[in-house]
């Protein structure tokens, strides 16, 4: 009984870290080809930069600036100012991205770097297992 349940044990922590494995694997391989290949799979649901510095996704709503100066409630922006507001908007959102890619890449590295070891080690551990089973079981038959 002792053996049956060390044996589930070891079965069923392989299987799951090689699981483990497998899913840190492919979400490296999906960062990878989003960052170097696909270059565009990441901006279909992604914010955009309007004129006013302003981020907003389709449909695009209109731009509202607000003048607390005047108290007429609108300013309008000189086109420097919606320069400067568009690329710093458009910096914010680059910056962020790139955190994001460094966040993802970091949790899957460190599920690869945690999981691959264990599997290894277990699936090794079943395999010198099996192999003693099939030896005592040879013997068996031997002696019958």
């Amino acid at each position: 009984m002792k053996n049956t349940i060390r044996q589930i044990y070891f079965y069923a922590a392989t299987l799951i870290f090689l699981i483990m494995t497998v899913i840190a694997a492919v979400s490296l391989v999906n960062l990878a080809m989003k960052t170097y290949i696909l270059t565009k799979a990441d901006g279909a649901y992604a914010p955009k930069c309007d004129d006013a510095g302003m981020t907003y996704y389709e449909p695009r709503p209109a731009p509202i600036a607000v003048d607390t100066t005047s108290g007429t409630g609108v300013k309008e922006l000189t086109a420097e100012e919606k320069a400067q507001r568009k690329a710093d908007c458009e910096k914010a959102m680059a910056d962020q991205k790139a955190s994001e890619r460094q966040r993802d890449l970091a949790q899957n590295l460190s599920m690869l770097l945690v999981a691959a070891p264990l599997f290894w080690i277990h699936f090794k551990w079943v395999q010198k297992e099996r192999e003693t089973e099939l030896k005592l079981a040879d013997k068996d038959e031997k002696k019958a």
